[in-house]
C-alpha cells in the first residue's frame, strides 16, 4: 500500500503545482494585457474633427488655428510663406477658412 499512497501523494503534489502554474500564467497574461492597453491609450488627447461639430462653415484665423490644434502664429506663417496649400476665402480684407477644406487637408495629411 505504501507505493499506492506514495503515487497518490505525488499525483496530488503534481496537480497542486500545475494549478499554481496555471494561476501564475493567468496573472501574467492579465498583466501583459493591461500594459498593452496602457501603451495604446494616447498620452496627449488631441482635438479631433468629430469633437467639434459646432464650428462654423467659414472660420476666422483664430478658429481655424484652434480647429487644427496649432497656434494662430503658426497658421499665419503657413499661409504667408505658402508652406501648406490651405485654401482660403477672402472676405474684404479678412481671411476665412472653410471647415470642409480644413477637414480635407487633415485627411490628406493623415498617415495610415
Amino acid at each position: 500500500m505504501d507505493a499506492v499512497q506514495a503515487e497518490a501523494r505525488a499525483f496530488a503534489e503534481l496537480a497542486a503545482a500545475f494549478e499554481r502554474f496555471r494561476q501564475a500564467h493567468k496573472d501574467a497574461v492579465a498583466a501583459q494585457q493591461q500594459r498593452l492597453q496602457e501603451q495604446q491609450e494616447p498620452q496627449v488627447k488631441r482635438t479631433t474633427i468629430s469633437k467639434q461639430p459646432e464650428q462654423p462653415l467659414l472660420m476666422t484665423h483664430a478658429q481655424a488655428a484652434e480647429y487644427l490644434g496649432v497656434t494662430p502664429g503658426t497658421l499665419a506663417t503657413w499661409h504667408c510663406v505658402g508652406r501648406y496649400s490651405l485654401p482660403v476665402v477672402k472676405v474684404g480684407r479678412s481671411v476665412r477658412y472653410r471647415r470642409a477644406d480644413l477637414e480635407r487637408w487633415l485627411i490628406n495629411r493623415t498617415k495610415p
